[in-house]
Order: structure tokens, then sequence, then C-alpha cells
């Protein structure tokens, strides 16, 4: 027994022993760990399965959701209730890729079995009896699906049709195991399948006997795994076993040694196989450590040497290697992660403990294997056989070069101080012997550093260089020092000698390159420099110099790269442009190495750039390095390593060990666009019935020829760096590279036709995949483009042609018939139509002129025969007499009844008498305003030709306008002039002015000024500009806000200018005077009825002002349009309508009045000259409450008036309506206390929004409502909110506070107030209220 334990501990050590041969300790675990977290859009941080698919996308299955990942982007699939085609579940806890590339998901609950559908990018969910949270899912050898289950072990077997078949779901394995949880399932080498049934370990043969394994300690069982040498581990909480192949049972992993690698419990939950007996296992909140088995459970473990934060206090759940050697690390509490096995070997120096900082600025690897790190305000560090130490130096400065000279001195440049160490002391610079002490006085700002030929040191900075020869008097005779102030010496921040000529090249912040040739004494033989002017190098900031040959160097500026050869004295610059950064970037160190290649560090990674073939690769954070942002610090040691300085620590690497990936990804189609829209596939869709990736034609319709592809080469390792190229054959003629940014290729009305869409892609490191990813594409013409429609085109235009001939044929065999018969019957209309217009017209001025005179001498008093109302009626008598025999005159004259122009009746007249008469007119008004009114005429009689009744109108319009809009005391000029054949009338005033955005709007008819809109009538100022035109002349306007106005009128009056119109006869033009003052559009105050007078003859619109505006507010319009537009805008109390006005018919205007919401109400009173019964008949058909026959009494007409307001308002104050307008009042009201109720609980509901709402102003709801329930809208809101409070509070389980804001109230004092005002009480007594009506 002794002789076989120590047969056993032998065959240990010598295992042991063995595994140290093999190297262990040799395999390097130094990767860099990507990370892909809920941040980055995974939907939940616990990863239970990962796969990746044929095409080369992961699958992650989480309990939020089965998520598909293409390297850049996340496709997450949830479960919708109402969706079929949808995930069963959201808690995804198995997934599986069979042979035949179908993805099986197994999920939580029942339905728990789902394949992915890739035509319709949808699940078919699988029922079985029985089955439901599916933990395993794998593939036999049969190539049958094996399913272990939370009821146990169950197979599926397709049957039927083989195009349709039907999967079988039945319970497999032994009887022990059904009804039993099974949590993995997997077949090893050996065709044996492995399960764990609650926490046994059970085996299945292919003979179908199962087996119960046992461990040698109880706890509970995590993971099964199967090596590549078909051994089976083990993962408990505490322990892993390991059954070898060629063994029936397990046996314990000796983990003794590895203790110190666990913080707390030892908790192993996986691992995975690396290589033959190396393995990398995973646990719970320790990380990873890699493992080498031995026999006999022995092994060796060491620490993995990446240390990030995803491992703390995580649990590693799964490991899963892909076909790219990328290892992927699923989690449970921090998502996903994954190391590319085949990354470069950038690895990480490891900095002191103590340094805060990881800003380097300079590191030198000396003779001794030493290195030497400066670091930005850190100090400077000597690591030595894997210790530091930390050197006696003031750290607070930057320290900007170190260099070791042939005696093994090491110097170190800082911003303030120079150091030297010497047989391991340092020492200041200025404490050398023979060194004076005000040497920092002249090399400030020590940047450069280099050793001469001769064994001198030079050192320049922002001052002057110093030369030092022997400064430890090592060779007698030939120490000292010695300054150089000269243009080469200011501003230096790099050297470099070339020892076979000992020419030290120079290089400067900003004055470029310089080049000295010294001699064994120091002395300066020749200089010459380097700059952007003279050689053309790239910038005057040189960082970095660095040397390949005799006379050859490369210098890495602020703007690029250059090489520069010195040969025979010639000087060649060449300036490299290999690729953007490289041609224009900033390089702050150029090292070469063993082969030739340059690596230049840059402020945007590192870049390698090989000079014999001009190629280059560009190397960042992704790959490796600390930081994407390199510094000045770079070195190479005796076996060729490079070390490069960045500002967050040190890379060290092999440059033969650097390598371009030939790892590539086929290109694939993942996206379709139709004018912009994504087209999902469907097998209903007509365009794509499948998804794109699987689809290999399109046919696009004619008005889908605008579309985008969106593809993607799933490449994991720096994916946003992968590149692609595509082509359509038959529109492009070269092939189009992107970058990953941009995965998008977009073609816009392109042409019916054949075409073949052409997709290549390459990775990170510019090598291409060899796939040609391709689809075909129809784009099918538009119907009217196709070759039968060509034809038809053809046939339907000779059927035309045919059609139109005979037509022509036979219309002329009639012609001659036809048009005479036409000929007469449109005479006769035209006869007939003008007398019927013709006596209309005039019987209906007669009649009204006739009322202007009987009317006026009925209300004639003797008594008041001198009154003012007695002279005015007389007036208008007279007026109205003048104007019947003007219309007796027109009634002679029936040959100029189809003067359809505005003719001028022009003579010789007096131009200043006009004025005088106007100015006599309007003086007495602007008296009344306080307004200087003055009148300016040089000439005391100007005498032309021109129409005195326009002219007349012209002038007053613009007096009349000016004393409108100057305010009191203000100031109205009238000047009158004559310049050359030119009558030239000015109106000038100190009113308010006009915008000059508004100038060019004030002669259109109806313009109102913005701040005007309620006053004139926006006519008068048109029919001055139509006036002038008649008179051929033209009229200006200058005017400042503010300053006033000045309006310019230039007409000519000499005889020629009409000479064709005094040939003829020509009568006078009747136009209406300028009535702004009489309807200005003033709001007129609420304490009178508005009642508005529409008729075209202005006599009796004053006849009928001079008794009504005792009693109303008046509204005069003279047309039909104004009087609609004026009814629109001021809704008065009754309205009194002409029947006969110009364009439309007042009967037309009183219908479409009482078809308008806003003033259906509004009762209407027509005058009319028409009495017969069919006449009066349609007034009241129209809808007019009251018709009446010229003449007429007026004292009726006031009767009437006052009777119809009072009734109706009679009507609104007793809850009564009156007939007209009962429907629509009803829809008005109701559709406003419907917006109130939808909107009362919005404190910011205003009445502005109700207007907008029915598209009515404010003026306009205000009188409506007035007009049908004598209610304001803030009367009728605050109703109804007093009402829905007091509800609230009797029946609602609200305070006064809640209750206040529900019904949209803000203000506790306001609401307080009004609710008393409302109901007697305060909502507070209301509330105690509430109990005793509840219990009512």
């Amino acid at each position: 027994m002794e002789q076989k334990k120590v047969i056993a501990l032998l065959l240990g050590l010598l295992s042991i022993l063995c595994l140290r041969g093999n190297g262990l300790e040799q395999y390097e675990f130094d990767y860099k760990l990507s990370v892909i977290s809920v941040n980055d859009g995974l939907p939940q941080q616990t990863v239970t399965s990962i796969i990746e698919d044929n095409y080369g996308f992961f699958w992650f299955g989480t309990f939020d959701g089965l998520c598909r990942y293409d390297g850049l982007g996340f496709r997450t699939y949830h479960h919708i209730p109402e969706q079929e085609s949808s995930i069963s579940n959201n808690r995804i806890l198995s997934l599986l890729l069979d042979s035949s590339g179908c993805i099986w998901i197994g999920t939580e609950g029942n339905n728990a079995l789902n394949r992915y559908d890739w035509n319709t990018d949808g699940f078919e969910q699988f029922t079985a009896k029985g089955v439901r949270d599916i933990r395993a899912l794998c593939e036999g050898p049969d190539k049958t699906l094996w399913i272990g289950c939370a009821t146990g072990i169950y197979r599926g077997i397709w049957e039927g049709d083989a195009e349709k078949p039907t999967l079988s779901i039945e319970p497999a394995g032994p009887e022990s195991l059904r009804g039993r949880p099974i949590r993995q399932l997997f077949f090893d080498g050996n065709g044996e399948l492995w399960t764990i049934v609650e926490n046994t370990i059970v085996s299945i043969g292919r003979d179908a006997v199962s087996r119960v394994h046992s461990l040698p300690r109880t706890g509970r069982i995590e993971t099964l795994y199967a090596d590549s040498r078909n051994n089976i581990f083990v993962c408990t909480r505490d322990s892993l076993y390991v059954k070898y192949n060629h063994s029936s049972e397990f046996q314990t992993v000796d983990l003794s040694g590895i203790a110190e690698m666990f913080s707390r419990n030892r908790v192993i939950h996986t691992l995975t196989e690396l290589r033959e007996r190396i393995y990398l296992v995973g646990t719970e909140s320790d990380g990873m450590f890699l493992m080498q088995l031995g026999d006999n459970g022995s092994c060796i473990c060491a620490r993995t040497q990446i240390d990030a934060g995803f491992f703390d206090n995580n649990l590693l759940r799964l490991f899963y290697k892909d076909r790219n050697d990328c290892l992927w690390i699923g989690s449970g509490h921090n998502g996903v992660a994954h190391i590319d096995l085949q990354a470069k070997k950038f690895r990480r120096w490891e900095l002191p403990d103590g340094s805060r900082r990881n800003f380097v600025r300079t590191l030198f690897r000396d003779s001794r294997s030493r290195m030497w790190i400066g670091i930005k305000l850190g100090g400077v560090y000597l690591e030595e056989n894997g210790s530091y130490r930390k050197m006696e130096v003031d750290p607070r400065q930057d320290f900007n070069a170190i260099v070791e000279d042939r005696r093994g001195n090491i110097w170190i440049c800082a911003n303030c101080y120079v150091y030297v160490y010497h047989d391991g002391r340092m020492y200041d610079l200025k404490d050398l012997p023979g060194v004076p002490d005000d040497i920092y006085v002249h090399i400030s700002h020590a940047n450069a550093i280099c050793e001469d030929s001769f064994g001198a040191i030079w050192i320049g900075g922002v001052g002057k260089t110093v030369r030092l020869a022997d400064p430890f008097g090592t060779a007698p005779g030939k120490g000292g020092y010695r300054y150089y102030d000269a243009a080469f010496t200011r501003d230096l921040f790099c050297m470099y000698n070339e020892s076979e000529s000992n020419r030290i090249w120079c290089g400067s912040r900003s004055k470029g390159l310089y080049v000295i040739d010294p001699d064994e004494e120091g002395t300066v033989r020749h200089v010459s420099r380097i700059d952007v002017y003279g050689d053309r190098i790239k910038s005057d900031h040189i960082w970095s110099i660095c040397g390949t040959g005799p006379g050859v160097v490369w210098v890495g500026t602020d703007a690029g790269l250059n090489k520069i050869s010195i040969i025979d004295g010639d000087t060649t610059v060449t300036n490299i442009a290999a690729s953007p950064k490289v041609a224009h970037g900033k390089i702050m160190a150029v090292t070469r190495d063993r082969q030739g290649d340059l690596w230049l560090n840059t402020s945007q990674g590192l870049i390698r750039y090989a000079p014999e073939t001009g190629t280059y690769n560009e190397y960042y954070y992704a790959d490796g390095l600390c930081s994407n942002t390199m510094t000045e610090a770079a070195c190479v040691d005796s076996r060729g390593m490079i070390y490069i300085g960045t500002i967050d620590g040190i890379n060290y690497f092999d440059p033969a060990q650097i390598s371009n990936d030939v790892r590539t990804s086929a290109p694939l189609l993942v996206g379709l666009k139709v004018n912009n829209v994504p087209v999902r596939p469907s097998s209903k869709s007509r365009l794509l019935q499948r998804n794109i990736i699987a689809t290999r034609h399109l046919v696009f319709g004619h008005r889908e020829n605008n579309f985008s592809f969106e593809f993607i080469a799933p490449y994991y390792r720096n994916p946003e760096r992968t590149r692609y190229a595509y082509k359509m054959e038959g529109a492009d003629e070269q092939w189009i590279e992107v970058s990953g940014a941009h995965r998008e290729a977009t073609y816009s009305r392109l042409r019916a036709g054949n075409y073949r869409f052409m997709l290549r892609a390459a990775n990170p490191d510019g090598v291409w995949d060899d796939t040609v990813q391709s689809i075909d594409i129809t784009v099918r013409p538009a119907p009217w483009n196709t070759w039968w429609a060509y034809l038809l085109y053809i046939l339907a235009a000779g059927g035309i042609t045919a059609t139109i001939l005979r037509y022509y044929w036979l219309q002329y065999k009639f012609k001659n018939d036809a048009r005479i018969e036409h000929i007469q019957r449109e005479h006769e209309k035209i006869l007939h139509d003008l007398k019927l217009k013709f006596h209309t017209n005039i019987s209906h001025e007669i009649k009204t002129a006739l009322t202007l005179i009987k009317s006026p001498l009925d209300e004639i008093d003797p008594k008041e025969m001198g009154s003012a109302k007695s002279r005015t009626r007389i007036d208008i008598i007279r007026r109205n007499v003048d104007y019947l025999n003007s219309l007796v005159q027109q009634f002679l004259d029936l040959r100029r009844i189809d003067k359809e122009a505005l003719p001028l009746c022009v003579m010789r007249d007096d131009a200043v008498a006009i004025a005088i008469e106007v100015y006599t007119r309007f003086r007495e008004a602007a008296e009344l305003k306080q307004i200087d009114f003055l009148l300016d005429c040089e000439i005391a009689s100007i005498r032309g030709w021109f129409d005195r009744d326009k002219l007349v109108k012209i002038i007053s319009n613009l007096v009349s306008n000016a004393l409108k809009f100057t305010p009191e005391g203000g100031a109205v000029s009238l000047i009158i002039d004559r310049t050359g054949d030119s009558l030239v009338v000015i109106v000038q005033d100190s009113g308010e002015g006009i915008d000059s955005g508004r100038l060019k709007d004030i002669f259109n008819r109806f313009y109102q000024g913005a701040n005007h809109e309620n006053t004139g009538t926006g006519i008068g100022l048109a029919l001055v500009s139509r006036l002038t035109e008649l008179h051929r002349g033209k009229i200006d306007v200058t005017s400042r806000p503010d300053e006033g106005s000045t309006f310019t009128l230039t007409i000519p009056c000499n005889r020629e200018a009409y000479e064709d119109l005094l040939d003829g006869e020509a009568r006078p033009e009747e136009i209406a005077p300028d009535e702004n003052a009489a309807t200005a559009a003033v709001e007129p105050p609420e304490s009178k009825p508005m009642v508005m007078i529409v008729d075209d003859n202005s006599d009796m619109r004053e006849y009928l002002s001079l008794d009504l505006r005792d009693h109303y507010n008046l509204i005069c319009a003279e047309d039909a349009e104004s009087g609609i537009e004026k009814a629109l805008k001021y809704i008065p109390d009754l309205i009194i309508l002409d029947v006969m006005l110009p364009g439309r018919s007042g009967l037309e205007v009183c219908a479409q009045l009482k078809a308008n919401q806003l003033t259906c109400h509004i009762p209407v009173v027509i005058l009319s000259a028409k009495g017969e019964r069919s006449d009066i008949a349609k007034g009241y058909e129209c809808g007019a409450e009251d018709y009446l026959q010229k003449p007429f009494s007026n004292k009726l007409l006031l009767w009437k008036i006052g009777n119809i307001i009072k009734y109706r308002r009679n009507a609104q104050n007793s809850g009564e309506r009156t007939d007209a307008g009962v429907e629509t009042e009803d829809r008005l009201v109701v559709r406003i206390r419907e917006i109130i109720a939808s909107n009362y609980h919005n404190s910011e509901f205003r009445i502005n929004d109700v207007c907008s709402m029915l598209c009515m102003s404010h003026t306009q709801l205000y009188r409506k409502l007035k007009a049908v329930s004598d209610k304001t809208f803030s009367d009728m809101l605050r109703d109804y909110r007093m009402k829905e409070a007091c509800d609230l509070l009797l029946h609602g389980n609200y305070n006064c506070s809640e209750v206040m804001y529900r019904v949209g109230i803000s203000s506790n004092s306001y609401f307080t107030k009004t609710f008393r005002e409302y109901f007697g009480i305060t909502p507070s007594d209301m509330i105690k209220k509430r109990p005793s009506l509840n219990n009512r």
C-alpha cells in the first residue's frame, strides 16, 4: 500500500514537471477585452446562451428577449401577444444552431420551443404536451433534435411530406428521468448523451442504457463540458472534476495551489479549451484563470493578464469560441464580452503603482536593458528586473528627452533642469565639474540632446545651445563647454547626430530644420536650413528626426512626414502622402524597425509605413493600444522590440509579430428601403417575399425606382473600420468604396432595365474577402412606356385623326347656315338682355331718388324750417333732383348704354379753384380734430385739361385719408403746383406713417394697415390709384414711421395728352364719394345696438344714417362684397339691405348671410323698388325678416327696426329662441360646450384656442355668443368649471386643491372667491356636506 502511494506521488511530480516543460508560463493570455452591455443596446444584462449562425451573426439569449448582433448594432425580438410570428416568451433559456443552419430557441413557460424563420424574420412555435422551460437543446448524431426541459428529455423528429414536414415531439430517455428537470444536454465524441438531472450527472449510451455518475464530493453542479479529447469536466460551486476519456470515474482536479486567486468562496462556473490541455476557467466574482491539465487530476494554474472591471462581482455563465477564433463570454450581471485570440500583440507595459499619471513624455531602454520613463509632471522612473525606482528629480516639470552616452551616463532633459545619472548617482548639470552655475540662464527649457561623433554632448532648448566635452573629466585636456547663439540654436525640440559625417540635424518648433557641420573642437563649419519656403517641407514645426542611412533622415512634422536626403551637397525633400494622416497628420515620433518599416506616433493612432512598397497600416485603441493619442516617446531595444508612449501608458511589441489579419467576412444585404420606407419580408409582399439576405432577384415597379440597400459584413474586431465597395452594373462605371459608418447604397430614378448590384468587404487591415455578394435587379417600365403602350398610342392617334377629319368634313357642310343662325340668336339675346337690364336699373335708381325726395319732404316740419335737420333734408332733395335730371339725360342717350370703361370728361379748368373747394370742404373737419390744415398754392391759377369731377374725388380722398391718420395737434398740407405739362398735387401729413414693407400694398383694394384693421373701408386709395391711371398719370408715396407720409400726384394737364378723348363725346363717370369717415371700421360701443346699411346709393345711405345714428351704431357698405365682409367682421344686430347692388343682388347676399354660421341669426330688412308679390316672396324665401317697398316712410323703418331688435333681446333674456337659425345656433352652442368639456381642466385654455378651433375672430365669437345666448365665452367656461368643481367636491374623494387643479384653475384665492359667488359657501364647507349627502 505504501508502495502505491509512493508511485502515485512520483507520477504526480512527473506530471507537474511535464506540464512546466510544456510551458503554461509561456502561454500569454494578454488580450484586450471588448464589452457589450445594456448601454450598447443589449436588452438585458444576463446572457444565458450564445450562438453564431451561418451568416456570421451572433445571437444572445437574455431574460428580456432574443437579440441578433452584427458588430455595430442589435436587432431584438420580443414576445408580442397579438402577433403569432413573435417569440413565445421573453425569457430565453437555450439556443441551438443545427447542422442545417436552423436556429432553435428554448424559452420559459409553455410553447417553449421556437424556430427562427429567415424568410419572414419571425418565429414558428412548436407545441408539445408537457414541454415547458426548455433549458437545454442539442442535435443528435442522427440529426434529430433533443430537448431538455422541466419535465424530462424529449426528442423531435421530422415526419410527413418532405416539402412541408411536421415536427413530432415525444418523450425520450429512460423512464427514471421522466418528470425531472433537465439543466444541460450534449453528446460527447463517443455518441454518448450527457445531462444534468436536478443535481445528478447522467449519461445515456448508444445502447440507451443510462448511468448515474457520482462525484468525490457533493456540491451544486454548475456546468458539464467535453473537450476535444472527450474528457468530461464537471464544474461545481467549490470544486472541479474530470473524467478522462480512458477512465470511467470522475476525479478531483487539484486546485489547492490557486487558493489566493479566489476572493472568498471558490465558485467555478464554466470552462473552455483554448488548446490541447490548456483551458480557460470562468468563476463567479473572481474572473478567469488559465489551467494546464495533467494526468490524475494534476494541473498548473495562472492568472490571466486581463484586468477589467467586467469581472468585478460578475458571474461568468458560459464561454463560446466562434469560427474566427474569438472567445465570447456570457455573464450573469454585465452582459457580453469578447476577446480576439488572434489579436495583434500590442502589450501594455506596467507602470509603477505609485505613479498617479500615465502621460509618458519620454522613455529609453539603455544598454543594460533598464527602462527609463519620464512622466509628464510625474517624475522619472527606472525599471530594472521588474522593480521600479523613482529617481531623485523635481517631478513638477515636463521631461523631454532621455539618452545614454558612450560612457554609459544617462542624460535627462527637463523644462527646468538637466540631470545626469553617473555611477549610480543623479547629478544636476550645474553641479558637474567645469560647468558654470548660470548655465540654466542660457539653455532654459531643455528639449533636445544628442552626442556627436567625438563624444561631446549637445543640449538645445528655447535659448542658446551648449556643447559639453568630457563633463566628468575622464580625458584630461578634452573637457570644457561652449555656447552657441545663432538662428539654429533657438526653439530647438529634437536633435540627431549622423555618426558617419558628424552632421547634427536640429529640429525647431517654428523655424524648420537646421543641419550643422561641427569639427572636433565644436567649431561650426557650415549651417544649412530646410523650411517650408525654400525646400517645401510640410511644416516648420519639427517633432522627430530618424536617420536611416548616410545623409538620409525621416522627419516628422506638425503636418505630415518628410524624407530628406543630402547627398554630395544636394538636398532632396520628399513629401510622403501614403495616407491622409501620413500626408497631413501630426507625426510626433518616427521609429525604424529591423525590417526597415517606420512606426509613426500620431495624435490619432499608430501608423506602420513601409517605404519600399508605400503601403501603410493604422492601429488604434481597439487593436490593443493604451490610447489613440500617442506622445513623442518612442525607442527600440537591442532585441528589436519597439516601445511607444501614449497619454495613458506604454505599449511594447515585436514588429515581426504584427501582421495583417487575413480573417474576413462575406458581406450581406440586410435591409431594403423603397422611397425611403423600409420593406419587411412577407409572403403577401409583391416586392420582398423572403429575407433580403436570401433574395437573389428583385423586381421594382416604375414608382419604386428610388431604393437603397443596407449591408454589413459581420466582423467583430473594429467593425466600424470595415471597408465596403459596391457597384451597380448598368448604372455605375466604377466600384464605390465607403467606410463602415456609411453602410448604405442609394439609387434614385433608376431607368427601366436589368441591373446587377455587387458588394465586397474588406477587414480593417485592408484584406478583401473573396466573396462578391450580388443580387439581380429589374426595374419595370411605366405602363405608358411599354411597347404595347406605344402601339396603342399610334392606333389612338390614327383614330383620333380620322375622327377629327370626319368631324370637320361634316361641319364644313353646314357651316354657313349654322353660323348665320347662331349670329341671329346671339344678337336677339344680347338686345333683349340689354333692354331688360337697362329698364330694371333705371327704375331702381328713379325710385331711390324719389324716396329721398318724398321722405324728407314728409318729415320737414314747417316749424323747423330753419333748423339744421331741415336744411340737410332740403340739400338731399336738391341733390336727388339733380340726379334725376342726369338719369333722364342718360335715358335719352341709348347709344352709350354698352360702355364698360370709365371714360374721362376732360375740359379746361382751374386746378387751384378745385383745391380751394376741397380745402374749404375739409377745413371744418380739421378744426374739429385741432389739426393745422394748410393750403399752399404759389401760383394763383393753374388752368389745364383734366376731368374736374375725378380730380375732386382724388384730392378729396387723399386729404380725407391724411386727416384720418393724423393725431390731434398734427399738421396736413395740400400743395398745388405745375411742372411743365403736368399738374402736381402733394398731400403731406405728420401722422404715424407707414412701414416700408407695407407701402407696396396701400393702393390694393380693401387693404388696411396692421394698426388700423377697424378703420376705413380700404377702397379710398385704391379708387385714387384707378382714377390716376385713367388720367394717365402716376401717384407716389413716401413715408417713415412716426414722421408722417407724403402722397405726390402727377397727371398731364395739356390738351395733347387727351386729344383722343376730346375728339369724341365723353360722359362724366359717376363715382361715389369717399365714405371713410362714415364707414370707419371702428367697432361701435356696446351701449347701442349696431345696424349695418348696405346700399350702393350714397344719398340713401346718408339719409338713412340721418335718423338712425341717434339710436344705433351704424356701419355702411356700398356693395355686396363689402357688405358680406363687414357683416362677418362686426356681427351687427340688424342689416338694412338694398336689392339692387353692383355685382350681386341683395337677395343673394341675404341668402349667403343666412347660410353662414356666424351671421345666420342677424335680422335682415330688405329695401326694394320691386313691389310684385313674387319679388316680395323671394325676399322672405331668402330669409329676410321684413320687406319694405320704395318709397317708404323713415318713421315706419325706425319702428320696424326697433321692434325686431327689442323682440330678439327679450327672447334671449327669457331663454327663448327666434325661428331663424335655431338649428345652426344649437350646433354652435353645443360645439362650444363640447370644446369646453374637453379642455376645461387645462389652466392654459383661453378664448384664443376656441377661436382657432372654430376659425372665428375674437370679436365674431363675442358678438355671436351675445346674440344667441347673451353670454360671453368666459361666462360659459366659468359656469362649467364651477359645476364640475361642485360635483367633484360632493361626490368625489378629492380635497380642495385637487379639485381646483382638476378643473383647470391655478389660483386658490380666485377659486374660493368664485365658488362662494356661485354657491354661497366655500369649497371647504362644501366638502363638509359630503358625508350627509352621500348617506341620503
